[in-house]
């Protein structure tokens, strides 16, 4: 059921008038009267839409049925790509305002452009309609006008643990992911800091939660 707002448009553009909207075949789409277009099932037909004048205009609309994505599978999209994106048993690893950093078995994601309440350790089901983005290598799912957030359930889940792995496996799948990095070197350079293991090393953002100069990272052993 995901919909779409058809807007026509006036010549002139300051004109007034009256609409009424049809769907040529309400088993594939359905239409009310303020122009929102409601997919039903798979299929064609047509929405007309017809002025207190007379005047007439008309589109063809094709609803085509999107498959349920897991996380991962969503992270393997190009940029720009809508789909459904099914959320089983996910947990919310950290929330703030229309943000949501959100894992599953599968991998983790952003969900970006919330406006309900999701606090941090919820646990959520549902598929929703998204749209993916990048930002600095993170992955993002966008709520979009077309985004029903009402499938989703949630639920209060238990305090959120962290994955426990090694520097050398991380990849992108772990991008927005809360992980433990346990006893990790980390090494200042040019005013930088960075965690090390072997050839791998990755630029380290966050706070140690101590108050200590750069200078004495250097060298030292962290759990991050």
């Amino acid at each position: 059921g995901i919909t779409m707002k058809l807007e026509p448009l006036f010549t002139p553009d300051y004109a007034e008038t009256t609409l009424k909207w049809s769907s040529s075949n309400e088993d594939v789409a359905i239409v009310d009267e303020e122009g929102v277009v409601v997919g039903i099932e798979e299929g064609t037909c047509v929405i007309t839409v017809v002025s207190n004048n007379g005047l007439e205009a008309n589109c063809q609309l094709t609803v085509i049925e999107l498959p349920d994505l897991s996380i991962a599978e969503f992270n393997q999209l190009r940029v720009g790509s809508e789909a459904m994106l099914q959320f089983n048993q996910a947990q919310v690893v950290f929330a703030s305002g229309s943000t949501a950093y959100i894992r599953d078995a599968s991998g983790a994601i952003i969900l970006d452009g919330l406006n309900i309440g999701l606090e941090t350790n919820d646990i959520i089901d549902g598929a929703i309609y998204v749209k993916y983005a990048l930002n600095n290598r993170m992955p993002y799912a966008l709520i979009t006008d077309a985004t029903d957030l009402s499938p989703l359930t949630t639920e209060k889940g238990s305090e959120v643990e962290p994955r426990e792995m090694k520097l050398e496996d991380l990849t992108e799948a772990n991008y927005a992911d809360y992980v433990l990095l346990k006893q990790t070197k980390l090494v200042l350079e040019s005013g930088k800091v960075w965690a090390v293991s072997g050839d791998r090393r990755i630029r380290y953002y966050n706070k140690l939660g101590v108050k200590v100069s750069l200078k004495n990272y250097n060298g030292k052993y962290f759990d991050l």
